[in-house]
């Protein structure tokens, strides 16, 4: 091999490298922006509870912080307890939410990184959508809201999905490439883009298949 034809490989290696480098960094940054799209949702229900905060009192918030325990411990394997804090900063009430679990309690923003906060972030945004009066239609679109959540953990998080739906008569529109969740959906369409056209295609219909 000439020392040109070593060069040449040597620049198609960089540059595949490259590209790889390229695609993790565009992936991180997505992983990023799903992140904060989990915790700005966080910011919102801390304020809705900081109003909420005299009628909310006893009972519902008891109510909540069971759900959220039941959700992410179903998701995590693990006994997990979601805790809901009021302090007072500046005179005005503030809501704070913590992690209890085998290791200790903890601001839920150290605990267990990205994954837990997009699991109780979705968990606060059903019960807002179940109690908010006057009512609102039960359907909820996800746009890969799991993405921090660890591969191992999904069908966990399949398995709450259905769960919530059954029980709380809840539909949840879910756009993922990730194939754990068609095991639990009543309905797959898969997206395929050719030449610029997006073509979709029903791969599945629960009800098809009971009737």
């Amino acid at each position: 091999m000439t020392d040109l034809e070593k060069f040449k490989k040597y620049l198609t290696l960089a540059e595949n490298k490259r590209t790889l480098y390229k695609r993790e960094s565009q992936q991180n940054k997505d992983k990023i922006e799903k992140l904060k799209d989990s915790l700005t949702e966080l910011d919102k229900v801390q304020v809705i509870l900081n109003h909420m905060e005299q009628s909310l009192r006893g009972n519902f918030i008891t109510y909540i912080e069971e759900l959220v325990s039941y959700g992410i411990s179903i998701v995590f394997d693990e006994n997990m307890k979601f805790i809901i804090e009021y302090s007072r900063r500046a005179n005005m009430p503030v809501v704070n939410f913590y992690i209890e679990d085998s290791q200790g309690k903890t601001d839920i923003y150290g605990a267990k990184g990205g994954g837990l906060v997009n699991i109780v972030a979705f968990l606060l945004r059903v019960i807002l959508l179940v109690h908010c009066k006057p009512s609102l239609q039960r359907i909820m679109f996800l746009d890969e809201s799991f993405s921090m959540v660890s591969r191992k953990f999904l069908p966990n998080v399949a398995q709450l999905l259905r769960e919530l739906s059954d029980k709380l008569q809840i539909q949840f529109v879910l756009i993922t490439h990730e194939d754990t969740f068609k095991d639990v959906a009543d309905k797959i369409y898969e997206v395929e883009k050719k030449n610029g056209i997006s073509h979709v295609l029903l791969t599945k219909n629960k009800r098809n298949e009971v009737e």
